[in-house]
């Protein structure tokens, strides 16, 4: 029962994360019975122009959120053909191995991201998160640790670090 419950949180903090990641959108902002209409809209808009960036990385995250893992994980590689190394489209990329349960490859990916994009806290709130759900805590407080040092936005990161340390006690 207790691992359901881990499981869960662990899923709600990374579901608010990434809305708030990437909430810039009116997408993102609009409430779930909207969801299919904007699917629709967006699969016309990715109809149009199949290569770009933005119907891709929207249609990657709107598939994450409605556990269409595997179309998310096509829609966010398209992204990231369009923009080679893109931040969001990698960050998403590990988010959908996550819940696929390839670990290693998310844990690949956002130590890649984590090492090129330092300044930035996803990667290291992702990674840490997942270190969590794997009860690998020390890695998960060795790379949050490191996140709070190198990040400007810490305040994610401290969350979690507190419950981490609660977690493992």
């Amino acid at each position: 029962m207790k691992d359901k419950v881990n499981l869960l949180h662990f899923l709600l903090i990374l579901a608010f994360s990434l809305i708030g990641a990437l909430g810039q959108s009116n997408l993102y902002a609009e409430n779930l019975n909207s969801t299919q209409k904007h699917r629709e809209l967006l699969v016309e808009e990715y109809n149009r122009t199949p290569n770009e960036y933005e119907p891709n990385i929207k249609l990657g995250y709107l598939y994450l959120v409605t556990g269409k893992y595997e179309n998310s994980l096509f829609h966010y590689r398209l992204a990231l053909k369009a923009r080679s190394g893109d931040y969001s489209a990698m960050l998403g990329i590990g988010d959908a191995y996550s819940f696929l349960g390839k670990y290693r490859k998310s844990i690949k990916i956002y130590s890649y991201l984590r090492k090129v994009h330092s300044e930035k806290m996803w990667a290291y709130l992702h990674l840490g998160r997942l270190y969590l759900y794997l009860k690998d805590y020390s890695r998960a407080l060795s790379v949050i640790s490191e996140g709070i040092l190198n990040c400007q936005n810490q305040d994610e990161l401290i969350r979690l670090q507190v419950y981490i340390n609660k977690v493992q006690n």
